[in-house]
């Protein structure tokens, strides 16, 4: 891996997922490194793809202008520790928390008509534009909710 791709790690999954903390963005480079295995993609490719990590790549997202170089506090302390996660995954350590999943959401902030039911019997809205027959549901990480395609 790169530095560049490290850094890239790093902020896709600082930007996408800091409030979630270690686990957060542990789940968000777990996603991207699925995909580059499954999809036989680079990380820039992975994380740059339009609508796959709009923070990323979306100039209306709301994270997309963050700076980690302006930050301060908790969001500081978030981008230490986003570093050392890809730091992790470029040498082969981080733990895949999703179990493998290549699709995740967060349900507060999508808005569609459609639901899904997860196993523990709770409905969930599930995004509009996905076929909840060729997805199969892994997990849920700080109130995101994690898929493998199937």
């Amino acid at each position: 891996m790169t530095d560049k791709e490290i850094d890239l790690l790093a902020v896709c999954a600082w930007k996408e997922n800091r409030h979630g903390g270690i686990p957060g963005m542990t789940s968000i480079i777990n996603v991207i490194q699925n995909r580059v295995a499954r999809r036989g993609k680079t990380i820039e490719q992975v994380i740059m793809a339009p609508w796959q990590f709009t923070s990323m790549s979306v100039p209306s997202d709301h994270e997309y202008k963050l700076d980690s170089e302006t930050s301060t506090g908790i969001d500081l302390a978030m981008w230490h520790a986003a570093q050392h996660l890809a730091q992790q995954a470029s040498t082969g350590v981080l733990v895949d928390l999703t179990n493998g999943s290549t699709l995740y959401y967060a349900p507060k902030g999508i808005q569609t008509t459609k639901t899904i039911m997860l196993p523990n019997g709770e409905n969930v809205p599930f995004p509009q534009t996905w076929n909840p027959k060729a997805v199969r549901y892994t997990c849920t990480i700080c109130d995101q909710h994690f898929f493998i395609e199937i």
